[in-house]
């Protein structure tokens, strides 16, 4: 067995703290567990051996390319030796559910089996498959009867006792200062709010702890308040710490948006709201809880999700209105403290729904809402607005008619166990009722999110159609264009040869012109001579026709 957890085993030395690091190389594979091994040497870097289920997760984990992260194969039995040092032991392996199925089409009879994990169970408690517990914590001891919180404080710093375990200020790793403590029952706390990040708890070797397991499972009340504001871890990687006994409330509330901003982060709203919960400032816890809510509610959330919360909430209007009404002298601290428990019952009729308040929490607030001498004993009437029906809802008639406006709420309890049974089952059924309800709208929505999202799909594709047939003609205009543009050039050649040759001709012209304009000035010298020559004859005719022979003959004698 030990060979094949070698082979799924991988050395990383990484700057990250183990959350990160958990987050990061769970892409490769299921991990079973991630175990401390120290620093590495001089470089700042944090050692861990990160063992995964299937031996194929580890060339995916050789190829993740970090900052700050180098990691090895256990190729040397020095490595191995060490990692089997840390380790733990290698807990059971949940069969897949295709081998589940096999089994199941199998037909075989799981009686052996089943008494075996019987014998087993009564021997020990087995630890679950993915969960890595503390070696120092024994595992023969029954589960403790309520959620356990562990208390986020400020890392012990490197000293020669604890060097091996190496707790830095990044990883947040709990030390031997940071006992496993009850949480109180007064505290409508949820292990689902203080376990959203899912630490990984590293091995420690039981020399180094210096305290008995039975000694770190339950501290004194004490300690507890002690260490509950010593330091809240904000962010992952640089030391800082949320110290609630030195800063104000804003500085709180501001460092929380600043730092837990998402949704992971409602565990460290839910810790200081419970923190100033448990110290008795009410007013801040609100102040906390209340920006929690808005917070996570931008974020996404519904307020389904957010029920610890709402329920710690008011819870805290309650005592907070509780202590207002105290001094029954003050008017107007009692008009307040009226005003604080409506908002107390409305923060719990969005828990429970329009099915009512649960009675236990009716008597604990009936327990403590304040009477006033001007009333006569009459609670100043938060229960008027609680139990008054919804406009249209008349269902809940036979629950909340013996709380009417101005009677006084009936504390008695119900006449039989079956009585109460009929209660819870008529609660019960109008909250499935308006489960049912939510359901059908948050449906409708959805349908009508469908509706337009495939109109809007239908839209898209006509208009892509139209686009493909723009292309379509665009491309063919262009073919047409590029052939035009080629039969022009082709054109222009032609043109561009024809007026060469014309211009030669054109320069062999203009030489034969240049050659011909002296004969042609003495073709006109000739013909003037011709044409004066041809006028004197014409004279001389005249006159021999007339009769004047002498005159005409020495004119014809000259020519």
């Amino acid at each position: 067995m030990i060979p094949e957890r070698v082979q799924r085993t991988v050395l990383v030395e990484t700057v990250f703290n183990p959350d990160d690091l958990r987050t990061a190389f769970s892409q490769c594979g299921v991990i079973r567990g991630i175990y401390a091994a120290g620093c590495a040497g001089d470089v700042p870097l944090f050692r861990y051996y990160v063992e995964y289920r299937d031996p194929e997760a580890v060339g995916y984990a050789c190829t993740l390319q970090l900052g700050g992260t180098v990691v090895y194969t256990l190729d040397y039995p020095g490595l191995v030796n060490d990692f089997l040092s840390v380790a733990q032991p290698d807990l059971f392996r949940k069969p897949t559910p295709d081998a589940l199925n096999s089994m199941a089409r199998s037909g075989c009879s799981t009686t052996p089996h089943k008494a075996r994990n019987a014998q087993a169970g009564k021997a020990k408690s087995r630890p679950s498959t993915y969960t890595i517990i503390d070696p120092a914590t024994p595992t023969n001891q029954g589960q403790p009867s309520m959620p356990h919180l562990r208390l986020p404080t400020r890392p012990d710093p490197p000293t020669p006792e604890n060097d091996n375990y190496c707790p830095s200020a990044s990883s947040r790793l709990p030390s031997v200062a940071n006992p496993v403590l009850p949480v109180n029952d007064s505290s409508p706390l949820s292990a689902a709010y203080m376990q959203s990040r899912g630490a990984v708890l590293p091995p420690r070797p039981p020399s180094y702890s210096g305290t008995s397991s039975s000694q770190s499972a339950v501290a004194p009340r004490g300690l507890l308040d002690a260490q509950v504001s010593d330091a809240l871890p904000l962010t992952h990687g640089q030391p800082h710490g949320l110290q609630l006994d030195r800063l104000g409330l804003e500085e709180v509330i501001a460092a929380l948006k600043a730092t837990a901003n998402g949704i992971d982060g409602r565990a460290k709203w839910f810790t200081a709201g419970s923190d100033y919960y448990r110290s008795k400032d009410f007013a801040a816890a609100i102040a906390v809880l209340t920006a929690m809510i808005e917070v996570m509610l931008g974020n996404g959330l519904k307020e389904c999700d957010l029920r610890p919360a709402i329920l710690l909430l008011a819870d805290s209007y309650r005592h907070l209105a509780r202590t207002l009404g105290s001094n029954t002298n003050d008017l107007e601290a009692l008009e307040d403290s009226k005003l604080l428990y409506a908002q107390s019952i409305e923060l719990l009729r969005k828990v429970f729904g329009s099915s009512g308040i649960p009675s236990m929490f009716r008597d604990s607030i009936l327990a403590s809402t304040p009477t006033s001498n001007h009333t006569g004993g009459v609670p100043l009437g938060p229960f008027q607005s609680v139990n008054t029906l919804v406009p249209g809802d008349m269902r809940m008639a036979p629950t909340t008619a013996s709380f009417g406006p101005c009677a006084t709420p009936n504390r008695t309890p119900p006449a039989s166990p079956a009585h109460g049974q009929v209660k819870i089952l008529q609660r019960e059924v109008e909250s499935l009722r308006d489960r049912h309800r939510h359901q059908q709208d948050a449906l409708s929505r959805e349908r009508s999110a469908k509706r337009k999202l495939e109109d809007s799909l239908d839209s898209e594709r006509h208009r892509r159609r139209r686009l493909e047939e723009d292309l379509k003609q665009a491309s063919k205009s262009a073919v047409c264009a590029r052939r035009g543009e080629e039969y022009a050039l082709d054109q222009c050649r032609v043109e561009h040869e024809s007026r060469r040759r014309a211009e030669g001709e054109v320069e062999e012209l203009r030489g034969y012109i240049a050659a011909m304009e002296p004969m042609l000035e003495r073709g006109e010298e000739n013909e003037k001579k011709t044409k004066e020559y041809l006028r004197k004859v014409a004279i001389s005719l005249m006159k021999a026709a007339d009769g004047n022979l002498a005159a005409a003959l020495p004119t014809l004698a000259k020519t």
